[in-house]
Formats: structure tokens, C-alpha cells, sequence
């Protein structure tokens, strides 16, 4: 009998435990916006984009602000200032499991206007810093976002990888200039990543 009580409950022991980490993490991230300097860098074949440093600020219910000089390339998810986007919607989220020291979500959105459907999250049981993003998007496809860090909360570094539509790009062409067509694979899509390193950070 004992045995069989052990069984039942443990898996709502070990659910309750992954709930608590995630409860953590939302604590440990959540802030009143985030504004910092970017050095963008693209690497997609054949498009030729010189590095950009922009400004960026993000604060929640706000339409992010993205300054910078001439035409820039700049990732529509992944930025540093998009955690509360996934942590804060309103979603059902599911414990896939451990792997050493790191907690592994699936995230699914039940917001209808939300414009991500899943989001699969890695994150350091022991700082509480999510390192791995895998995000499925409504119109622009699946990306992965990995990010490394120092002694902060917020990372220094996030890499962007994609492969989409060359017509549903993760890429958001701002400023002044002229756009240039992006080459495609014979399956007409287009793959690339994007390296993001923050600087100035400023939480608000």
C-alpha cells in the first residue's frame, strides 16, 4: 500500500517542483522594461549587411523602441527585452523532463492574437537562466535562440538561427534605404542566423 502511495503522488511532487522553478524564473526576469546598445550581426548567404549597433528599449504594453543609423536588419523575436513575452502570456505549460541541470518546458499559447503557437525553454535549475529558446511562430516559421551570459540576469549574447520563407523572414527591415532581395535554397528557403551582443544594459 505504501508502495503504491509513493507511485501516485510522486509524480505531483516532481510537477510541483518544475512549477516552483518556472515561478522563480518569471520572478527573476520580470522587470519594468530593459533598454541597452546592440551590435547586430547577420549572417545569411549572399546578403551582404554590415554590422549595426542600434538602440533598444522594451517595456511591457509598449511598442519597442529601435533607433539606429540608415537601413538595419533586426530580428523580429529574440531580443533581449522578449522574455515576458513567453513568460507572461497566458499559456498552458508542459514539463518535458531533465537533462542534467537543466529544466526542459514546452510553452503553448492560448492567446488567439498571440503571433508565437509554442515555445520550448531550457533552463539552469541552478541560476534560473533560460539559455535555450525554440520558438514556433504563426507566420514566420520555427527559430532558435540560444544565449549566453556573465554575472547578470540578462544575457550578453543571444544567437538567432532560422530557416523560413524568403517572403515570411524573421527579419525586419527598419530605416532608410533600400531593401535587398535574399537569396534562396532550391527549396525556396532561406537559412541564416543572427548574433546579437548587448551592451549598456539599463533595467528600468
Amino acid at each position: 500500500m505504501k508502495i503504491f502511495a509513493l507511485a501516485f503522488f510522486l509524480p505531483f511532487a516532481l510537477f510541483g517542483q518544475q512549477d516552483a522553478l518556472l515561478e522563480e524564473v518569471k520572478k527573476a526576469y520580470k522587470n519594468n522594461g530593459v533598454q541597452c546598445s546592440v551590435l547586430v550581426h547577420i549572417e545569411v548567404p549572399g546578403l551582404k549587411m554590415p554590422d549595426k549597433n542600434i538602440f533598444v528599449k522594451f517595456v511591457p504594453n509598449q511598442k519597442p523602441v529601435v533607433k539606429g543609423d540608415g537601413m538595419m536588419l533586426v530580428p523580429k523575436k529574440g531580443l533581449i527585452g522578449q522574455f515576458n513575452e513567453v513568460l507572461d502570456a497566458k499559456s498552458q505549460v508542459i514539463f518535458l523532463g531533465n537533462d542534467a541541470d537543466t529544466a526542459i518546458y514546452k510553452v503553448v499559447s492560448l492567446d488567439p492574437n498571440s503571433d508565437w503557437v509554442t515555445a520550448d525553454l531550457r533552463i539552469c535549475r541552478s541560476n534560473k537562466r533560460i539559455y535555450f529558446m525554440d520558438i514556433f511562430t504563426k507566420e514566420y516559421g520555427s527559430f532558435q535562440v540560444r544565449h549566453r551570459y556573465k554575472n547578470q540576469m540578462l544575457p550578453v549574447q543571444s544567437i538567432i538561427s532560422f530557416e523560413a520563407d524568403a517572403l515570411k523572414l524573421p527579419l525586419k527591415f527598419m530605416g532608410r534605404g533600400e531593401a535587398e532581395d535574399i537569396p534562396t535554397d532550391a527549396n525556396g528557403k532561406v537559412k541564416g542566423r543572427v548574433i546579437l551582443r548587448y551592451s549598456n544594459v539599463v533595467m528600468l
